[in-house]
């Protein structure tokens, strides 16, 4: 019986429906993750609105392989004799397309680990009615898909309004912008140096130092300073951790909500309070009429402090999740298409062992490598050109070191490293960053009498960074099957080389009024810090904010 106008169109458009939601199965994990940079968050790590490369070239990607099923589709309904065998590759595809969807899910929390056992089952039920398929003439199973299928892009609608709406809820432009320099307050006064390097850990550092890393002039620093046995980083994350050493507060969780709004829990509970809402020690700087500068990486400082400083350069840092959004933007459309179906089809591969790995997951990581370099050098020769301006007040550098990835080779002493190189190289390039800038600084006249503090944010991360790249033989050796949670805290006094190693416990958050202190003259000398800490060491909790796995 011949289908009315109507019916044809009806059935022509539900073919369609049909093959682009199992289009879109494929790569659902890829739309799960443009979801998550959807999020406020992203936002603070950002340096212009979002990049939209990534969700075009999904979306271009979805409708390819959506125009592919529909043809196949249109050469089956004209070639009945091939229904049956139409019908077993549909199953199969479905099956695939949940096969490659478990293959791709990060599996962070449980409500992924429950999205893969659910896809397993499915995939034994689409088996089954591969089968049942396969040797009778019932089409009950690709009935039942194809109304879930059908159904399916009621889901894919949902996440169309999502983005849509995160689209027009997207900050403007201006909102991105750094904020303008202050005027340079001119006055005289002590000149603090603070050397942040991001993840530098205690034990891997000096206490128990692996044989084949030799750090010169972090020990020749350390030997002519105050250094504290035991200082404790005031948490375990960057986003709650600088802000606490930038303000002299403990924080327990932060919130990162826009491009200048980090909102941070206090510890012990209450109302989050805005990074920007609270006197920074920046601002705390500019009131004692000196001068205060930023070279940093992570967080937008100019951002968030621009008016209080005097220079201002940041490299913001970027979570895991949107390495993609800037690695499809350096690809291009063409490029990221091709990336995505390469990554599918790796997937699938994978997935049926026909091979073991993935080398397209390995790229994201290569392109975060030399994202990471550049960043460094930016941030180098930014600090190297600004120490002969640097005449009073404070000068805070963020090193995006040794914090993986690996961005050096210590062995061959370049930055032609690889993904086989370790936190320990970026270790040796810490040592080797400090030697330029003393070497910089002594050409400016300016090394024995200024004060220099070289700390870390927190140590090395072993739960979070174990089984990466990197992850080499001489780690293991290195952590030693334990974890540290102490950093190095180093202070070397303006006029003064004597070394005083600091025994008792307490929380480097104290930094903060300890740099206030040097600039209103009450610490001149590491014997005097000593009695300082003493009497308020305790001010602080040494524990962190958070159970350490």
């Amino acid at each position: 019986m011949a289908l009315s106008p109507a019916e044809e169109r009806f059935r022509i458009l539900r073919t369609i429906l049909v093959c682009l939601s199992l289009a879109n199965l494929f790569f659902i994990s890829a739309w799960y993750r443009i979801q998550d940079l959807q999020a406020p968050f992203a936002n603070y790590f950002r340096d212009r609105p979002p990049d939209l490369t990534i969700l075009k070239a999904t979306v271009l990607d979805a409708l390819l392989l959506t125009a592919v099923f529909a043809v196949l589709s249109w050469i089956a309904g004209w070639l009945p004799q091939w229904e049956k065998l139409w019908d077993c590759i549909f199953l199969a595809a479905v099956a695939l397309a949940l096969e490659v969807t478990r293959a791709g899910w990060p599996n962070l929390t449980w409500a992924d680990e429950a999205r893969r056992v659910g896809a397993l089952v499915a995939e034994v039920a689409l088996v089954g009615g591969l089968l049942l398929r396969a040797f009778s003439n019932r089409r009950v199973a690709v009935t039942a898909v194809t109304r879930v299928l059908l159904f399916f892009n009621f889901l894919f609608l949902a996440l169309a309004v999502h983005f849509v709406s995160a689209w027009i809820a997207t900050p403007a432009d201006a909102e991105f912008y750094n904020q303008p320099s202050a005027a340079s307050a001119g006055k005289a006064g002590p000149r603090v140096l603070w050397l942040l390097f991001d993840s530098l850990d205690m034990r891997m550092t000096f206490d128990a130092r692996h044989p084949s890393l030799q750090l010169p002039e972090l020990d020749r620093l350390r030997n002519a300073s105050f250094s504290a046995a035991q200082g404790y980083s005031p948490a375990r994350y960057t986003t709650y951790s600088v802000p606490g050493l930038l303000t002299g507060r403990l924080f327990q969780e932060s919130s990162p909500s826009g491009p200048d709004l980090n909102l941070l829990t206090p510890r012990g509970g209450g109302e989050p309070i805005s990074w920007t809402s609270m006197p920074s020690l920046f601002y705390d700087t500019r009131k004692l009429g000196l001068n205060a500068r930023v070279t940093g990486w992570y967080h937008p400082y100019c951002r968030l402090f621009g008016t209080d400083l005097v220079d201002c350069l940041n490299e913001l840092g970027v979570d895991s999740r949107a390495t993609q959004e800037s690695y499809a933007a350096s690809l291009g459309i063409a490029g990221s298409m091709k990336y995505l179906m390469r990554q599918r089809f790796e997937n699938l591969l994978f997935r049926l062992h026909i091979r073991d790995s993935r080398p397209s997951d390995i790229l994201p990581q290569i392109y975060a490598q030399k994202r990471q370099r550049e960043q460094y050098l930016a941030i180098r020769q930014h600090t190297i050109e600004t120490i002969p301006r640097f005449t009073s007040g404070l000068y805070y550098v963020h090193w995006p070191l040794p914090h993986p990835p690996a961005i050096y080779d210590r062995r061959t002493k370049s930055f032609e490293s690889t993904l086989a190189n370790t936190y320990l190289d970026n270790l040796a390039l810490v040592d080797r960053t400090l030697g330029e800038l003393r070497v910089a600084m002594e050409k400016a006249g300016i090394w024995e009498n200024t004060t220099i503090i070289v700390t870390a944010d927190h140590g090395y991360r072993p739960e979070i960074w174990s089984g990466s790249s990197g992850d080499a033989k001489e780690m293991i050796e290195a952590l030693g099957g334990s974890k540290s949670l102490t950093v190095p805290v180093i202070i070397r006094f303006a006029g003064h080389a004597e070394p005083l190693k600091y025994g008792p416990t307490f929380n480097n958050v104290l930094l903060h009024d300890i740099v206030l202190a040097i600039f209103q003259n009450q610490l001149t000398n590491s014997a005097q810090l000593s009695k300082w800490l003493d009497a308020n060491k305790d001010r602080f909790p040494t524990a962190p904010p958070q159970p350490i796995p």
